[in-house]
């Protein structure tokens, strides 16, 4: 059975509400913190970049650039480090894109499929408004 609707007097009351000032007050930081996360990520990212390719190169004495042994070396210890994550961290790399999409369940079924083809396929299948309403005439302009 579905739950009943809220008031706008209990919605009101919902949102000044210890409870929800918490919550938001700890999605607030949360979310600051993730970004922070991911923001350190790609900095990091570009700085090993710069690192491997420009300043090491440079150090070592490579003026034009490095040579071509060593960026297959960098980029085989690269893939060597992906290798091990995929292989021992959980998940194993995540979806294998040679399977599809495998959100889970079939293939859309009855009313499901009806509202798929409704939803986005032929145009000669979606209902129409009233042949000559204003709907229809702002159609045909």
């Amino acid at each position: 059975m579905a739950e009943r609707e809220l008031t706008v007097e209990q919605a009101d009351a919902l949102i000044r509400s210890p409870r929800f000032a918490v919550l938001m007050a700890l999605a607030g930081v949360t979310g600051v913190v993730v970004s922070l996360a991911a923001w350190c990520f790609l900095e990091g990212t570009a700085q090993a970049q710069h690192l491997l390719f420009r300043d090491l190169p440079d150090d070592l004495g490579y003026d034009d650039g490095p040579p071509w042994w060593y960026l297959t070396v960098v980029l085989a210890l690269g893939g060597v480090v992906v290798g091990l994550a995929i292989e021992r961290l959980p998940g194993h790399g995540g979806h294998v894109p040679v399977h599809g999409f495998a959100a889970g369940g079939g293939p859309p079924e009855g009313l499901a499929l009806l509202g798929v083809v409704l939803a986005g396929g032929d145009d000669r299948l979606r209902p129409r408004a009233r042949p000559g309403g204003p709907a229809d005439r702002a159609r045909r302009r």
